[in-house]
């Protein structure tokens, strides 16, 4: 009987894990409904040069913001939050993978080869490309509870096999806002072999769906 009980233990903190690992590898996952009507979507366009950042009311008292960042190899990143919370990026626990390439980080080098002598090729590492897909919470509270959720999730080794399982059950059950950013056009600068492309102005499309 104690051997069984072992057993089924394990199986279950094997099955928590492989939920944990989908969720930190996959891509995003959360969808936009089918057919939404007018008042559950917000679609603007937009366009930035280096150096400038862009930025959008939503509704529910939320703002779009594409953040310049100017760091080697980063040129933008995807905001969602509140004016009155600008650290808090409600994008940030929610848009899957949790770990590596993220369409969140805008960057020239995601359409250069590896030597930056041209355009990335098909046999290439896969990278984000013109279309970017972003998910969010809606308020603060819920940031702080996918905060913790994530914090649990990330480091699952470090908790009980309960505590993974209410984490996952807690991140799956919040309400999120889906959306798509789509790069209608894009001017890159430095151009220079061995070193980092980044880009000079960019047109871009959004599309975000409510729950």
């Amino acid at each position: 009987m104690r051997r069984q009980t072992s057993n089924v233990k394990r199986g279950l903190m094997v099955r928590a894990l492989l939920l944990v690992g989908l969720l930190l590898t996959a891509a995003c996952t959360r969808t936009p409904p089918d057919a939404a009507a007018p008042e559950t979507a917000a679609r603007f366009t937009g366009e930035v040069t280096r150096g400038a950042a862009f930025e959008r009311e939503i509704g529910a008292g939320l703002r779009f913001r594409l953040d310049y960042a100017g760091r080697e190899g980063e040129d933008w990143s995807i905001w969602v939050g509140s004016a009155d919370q600008p650290d808090d990026d409600f994008s940030r626990y929610v848009t899957l993978p949790l770990r590596g390439l993220n369409d969140r980080y805008i960057a020239g080098w995601h359409f250069r080869n590896a030597e930056n002598t041209g355009p990335r090729a098909e046999d290439d590492p896969p990278v984000p490309h013109t279309v970017r897909h972003f998910a969010f919470v809606l308020n603060e509270a819920d940031y702080q509870t996918a905060g913790e959720a994530v914090a649990v999730l990330m480091w699952p080794h470090q908790h009980t096999e309960a505590e993974v399982a209410q984490a996952f059950e807690v991140y799956e059950a919040l309400p999120v806002a889906t959306g798509v950013l789509t790069i209608t056009h894009l001017e890159l600068g430095n151009l220079v072999a061995g070193e980092t492309a980044w880009i000079e102005r960019m047109m871009f499309e959004v599309d975000i769906q409510w729950p």
